[in-house]
């Protein structure tokens, strides 16, 4: 789970400390094998070295890698899984990766043109979002020691099995081109904790994978008999959702279909 301070933590079923956020989410896969082994095979690599574990990742174990690109090539330092991933026309797919500035605060995700042309950039040290194709949806959500969560969604335009997107390393700027080609006078680099690639409208919680796409159940959460018609939830960036239309003599679910996952409050008001 994630706590309020933007880490990821393990909790004993039943556990949730007031400090953290209540996260309810459907179940969902990570379609990008190796998640977290940029440094395999794999993983194709342009002008850029990958140093596996050297950074500790928002779980504070010591398994994200460092990217650094290559001094001297005139080219996009970039990496991408070599897995392909099936794609189906009209649906929604979220890329998003967990990464850390070292050396440069600006990235890029680009989607291959067989699922969509579309392509974003962030820094990654203020959250912000910057140049884009404009056909898509993006995020991006700071989270603790220095951590970034980016996202990039986009609407397949073919049914078609392609690779999952390219994460790219900008020359310490913001660029209007798509995965543009620069020779760094110096080093640039991040630390990238996780990649994951899901059928899905916005980045769930993270799934590690292995060998093999990883998955995660439903995570729901049931209230015994509320005595509430209405609920308003309060979400970890303060916006709101009202719930109504609740049955007050029977139990209460909460759905994995609210506008975000993670639950900062929720008060209920009796009919």
């Amino acid at each position: 789970m994630q706590t309020s301070a933007g880490l990821y933590v393990k909790k004993a079923s039943g556990v949730l400390p007031l400090t953290d956020f209540l996260q309810v989410e459907a179940a969902g896969s990570n379609a990008c094998v190796l998640s977290q082994a940029i440094e395999d095979m794999t993983w194709s690599k342009a002008a850029i070295t990958v140093m596996a574990n050297t950074d500790a990742g928002p779980d504070g174990a010591a398994t994200a890698d460092t990217l650094i690109d290559v001094i001297g090539m005139a080219t996009c330092p970039a990496v991408q899984q070599t897995t392909a991933i099936s794609y189906t026309v009209g649906l929604p797919y979220t890329q998003s990766f967990i990464v850390k500035p070292k050396t440069t605060n600006w990235v890029q995700i680009a989607w291959p043109g067989a699922v969509s042309p579309a392509y974003a950039n962030f820094n990654i040290a203020t959250g912000a979002v910057g140049s884009n194709s404009g056909n898509l949806s993006t995020s991006a959500r700071l989270l603790g020691n220095g951590w970034c969560l980016i996202s990039a969604t986009v609407s397949a335009i073919a049914t078609t099995s392609a690779r999952p997107v390219v994460f790219a390393l900008l020359d310490n700027a913001d660029s209007a081109a798509r995965l543009p080609t620069y020779n760094p006078s110096g080093a640039r680099s991040v630390a990238l904790w996780l990649a994951q690639n899901e059928q899905a409208p916005a980045p769930s919680s993270p799934m590690l994978s292995g060998a093999s796409a990883a998955s995660r159940a439903a995570n729901a959460i049931t209230v015994q008999r509320t005595g509430v018609s209405r609920i308003v939830f309060t979400f970890d960036d303060d916006s709101q959702q009202i719930v109504t239309g609740i049955n007050t003599a029977a139990q209460y679910t909460i759905p994995t279909s609210l506008n975000r996952r993670l639950i900062k409050r929720m008060v209920g008001y009796a009919p």
